[in-house]
């Protein structure tokens, strides 16, 4: 029709003329995300039955898992916070995915000591900083892990919704 396709929302817009760059900017720092945060249960107990040595050993191994299930998926990880961590994924299944694979890796057989992980998921809108992310969804994603018993993974009514109808998942 005589128009050239644009590849990206960026191209799109600056093919508009009317967003200048500080505005796409602001735009890409806002968004949904599907966040999962991590936590092992009685970690100061445990750390402190282990020694320092081992439980720096555990962090890392387990910080390693976590990292590669949720790069698996498609994910990101955040950031990790000592005994957890928090992640972002585009696809709420993707980060449904790797909690359950991140809670059998953590606490199954091949555990080097007998952990129990917590792990909540929620979906919401986050602004991005330039390593972080903020906004109420963070806050209630942390807070459906709290609520989280060892070993199990507790879910927003929201993630619910949208996974319900997918076979591939039970609530």
């Amino acid at each position: 029709m005589g128009v050239s396709l644009t590849n990206t929302m960026d191209e799109l817009l600056r093919s508009l003329g009317t967003v200048d760059n500080g505005a796409l900017d602001a735009l890409s720092r806002h968004g949904t995300a599907t966040l999962v945060f991590t936590d092992i249960e009685a970690s100061t107990s445990t750390a402190a039955s282990v020694g320092d040595t081992v439980w720096a050993d555990l962090i890392e191994w387990h910080d390693n898992i976590i990292a590669s299930i949720t790069a698996k998926h498609g994910g990101t990880l955040i950031k990790s916070l000592g005994d957890g961590a928090m992640l972002a994924f585009e696809s709420t299944r993707m980060a449904a995915r790797a909690a359950i694979e991140i809670q059998q890796a953590i606490t199954g057989p091949d555990a080097p000591i007998d952990l129990r992980l917590r792990i909540g998921v929620h979906i919401g809108d986050v602004v991005h900083t330039d390593d972080d992310l903020l906004g109420n969804a963070v806050n209630k994603a942390a807070r459906i892990a709290s609520s989280a018993d060892g070993g199990q993974i507790v879910v927003s009514r929201v993630v619910q919704a949208m996974l319900t109808e997918n076979p591939e998942f039970t609530f």
